[in-house]
């Protein structure tokens, strides 16, 4: 199955914001300014991608890259 480049930047940006909201301290609004969001779509966003909003995520145990 062929990716188009919105698919790839998509997930490339996913994995950015995974490692950021893990192995960083930043709040999840700056965060969603470093990677050039409003910090509600940003988590509308990652809703969209992963099941769960980026402050769930950092919370979970398992949360991994």
């Amino acid at each position: 199955l062929k990716q188009s480049p919105c698919d790839i930047y998509e997930k490339k940006l996913m994995e950015v914001a995974k490692e950021l909201i893990l192995t960083t301290d930043y709040s999840i609004a700056a965060i969603a300014r470093r990677l050039t969001f409003d910090p509600s779509n940003f988590t509308k966003f990652f809703k969209h991608f992963e099941g769960m909003t980026p402050k769930q995520f950092r919370e979970l145990p398992s949360a991994k890259i």
